[in-house]
């Protein structure tokens, strides 16, 4: 679910830009982890949030965000026209969260052309795919950390002791599986696109 705290508009995304630029100014240009956490937080999202509330993000921003038949080899794709942006996701999806890694993967390359238009690049070693992979998954670990910490917070409470022991055993466990995910994600994805050639 995305937190409808604040309001958001097509100028966003920009307005994002040029806070977190001239907060990281004298660290230019940070790491993709950074602006994944800065990003999370500036537009408040909480939760693990389903493609549609994505999409729904994205049409906020003034981004036209849609699922179509793509090639096999793409996984998504990204256009800026004018003032028009756009993503297209695959509709085809091999393993749980793909759509929405794509999305966010897609989204942080839109960032980097707003990045330039500011003049200010993040990205000029020919990387933006290894950066947007990143971008991703650390946009949905952060997410998750939300998530997590409301969950222990609501299990330091738990009695008797055994089921404290047992929800936190079991929290470490969702939360362990769920980082695997993010980050593997990627390269199972790309294992299952090889093995498609």
């Amino acid at each position: 679910m995305i937190s409808e705290a604040r309001e958001i508009g097509a100028d966003s995304l920009l307005a994002f830009c040029q806070e977190f630029e001239s907060g990281y100014l004298g660290n230019w240009p940070p790491g993709d982890e950074v602006l994944a956490r800065e990003f999370v937080s500036h537009f408040s999202l909480h939760r693990y949030p389903r493609l549609e509330d994505l999409m729904s993000f994205c049409s906020n921003l003034g981004i036209e965000a849609s699922i179509s038949t793509l090639p096999q080899e793409l996984r998504g794709l990204n256009g800026c026209y004018g003032d028009k942006k756009a993503i297209v996701i695959c509709e085809e999806e091999r393993f749980p969260g793909t759509k929405e890694h794509t999305l966010f993967h897609e989204l942080r390359e839109i960032l980097e052309y707003t990045f330039r238009d500011l003049g200010f690049p993040t990205e000029t070693g020919g990387q933006m795919e290894l950066r947007a992979e990143r971008f991703a998954a650390q946009v949905r670990l952060t997410i998750g950390e939300v998530a997590w910490m409301a969950m222990f917070e609501g299990a330091r409470t738990a009695e008797p002791k055994w089921l404290r022991w047992g929800a936190f055993l079991f929290i470490f466990l969702f939360a362990f599986g769920n980082a695997a995910s993010c980050t593997l994600l990627p390269y199972f994805e790309d294992m299952a696109s090889r093995s498609n050639h």
